[in-house]
């Protein structure tokens, strides 16, 4: 999304094919907001060059009419029949990843979105079966939401199964299980050093 609506759609077939063979090009929604366009490839990694070349970018001048300049935001498109309305807008921050690659550490997530996203917390964990699951903790629903879409059914370096993504309102951690790897933002380091010397300086002497 993000496309002027003025944009025609041999223009937008352009844009697209330069990142793989275009089965399937259908525009959504076509207003002065801008034109939402849902693109099918001949395979997955056409799709994700097309993802990490054009997500958060913008087109050049002479794509828009009237001014208008937006961001793009470019999203894996999720399963047929999925009803998004029913998460999104979600007030659920926290994103899980299961399963990840054994070596998975808590700045290999961090990689993977902090060029978009503003995120708050990272956990690693391993259940006690051995599977490793990965929680991202981000700043807003939308911003959650977004990771979701993005990196569902996504494979990392070394895995033999993508990863599901699924939205939580806190991390679901049993006792069972043990963290193996954290990133704290150094905002909300912070935060938490100060609200402790605060609430030292206010113990009685």
């Amino acid at each position: 999304s993000g496309i002027s609506p003025y944009v025609g759609e041999e223009t937008l077939a352009n844009i697209f094919g330069q990142y793989g063979t275009v089965l399937r090009l259908e525009r959504l929604r076509n207003n002065k907001s801008g034109t939402s366009v849902h693109v099918s490839y001949s395979s997955h990694l056409e799709a994700r060059r097309a993802l990490d070349n054009l997500h958060g970018q913008y087109l050049p001048e002479e794509y828009y009419s009237y001014g208008e300049k937006k961001m793009l935001f470019v999203a894996f498109a999720r399963k047929s029949g999925y009803d998004c309305k029913k998460i999104y807008p979600s007030r659920k921050k926290w994103v899980g990843l299961s399963p990840l690659p054994e070596d998975t550490k808590a700045r290999d997530l961090w990689k993977l979105c902090a060029p978009i996203w503003h995120m708050k917390r990272i956990l690693i964990v391993r259940s006690s079966t051995g599977n490793i699951s990965g929680f991202i903790g981000m700043k807003s629903g939308m911003d959650a939401w977004e990771v979701l879409t993005t990196f569902d059914e996504y494979l990392m370096d070394g895995a033999s199964k993508a990863a599901k993504c699924k939205l939580y309102d806190t991390p679901q951690i049993v006792e069972s299980e043990s963290i193996l790897d954290m990133w704290v933002s150094p905002s909300a380091t912070a935060a938490v050093a100060a609200r402790k010397s605060l609430a030292k300086s206010q113990q009685p002497e």
